[in-house]
């Protein structure tokens, strides 16, 4: 996070440094948030991209991405290897349903 910067900025920021997006922040929504006993904390955004596809362009931290609906998210099935935080942010979508 750059100094002085909210999360939700942050979030906005680094999706147009990472992937090349540009989004408004009223297009998008916070989901989740959990704090670790103040360790760490995670926040969850889901974002609406309007009436367009944006073509992407991943930065050199990533190797591939994948789109997904919120309805093809909340259908995923959760492998048993998934990453013990993305698995609690599954759980928590798929219990909102």
């Amino acid at each position: 996070m750059e100094q002085c910067e909210t999360y939700r900025a942050a979030a906005i920021r680094e999706l147009e440094e990472e992937v090349g997006i540009r989004i408004a922040d009223k297009d998008m929504t916070e989901v989740y948030r959990r704090d670790a006993e103040n360790e760490f904390l995670h926040i969850v955004y889901l974002a609406e991209l309007k009436n367009h596809s944006p073509i992407i362009a991943i930065s050199w931290e990533h190797a591939f991405y994948s789109w997904k609906t919120t309805e093809e998210i909340m259908a995923t099935d959760i492998p048993n290897k998934t990453d013990p935080y993305y698995l609690t942010v599954l759980k928590y979508l798929k219990s909102k349903k």
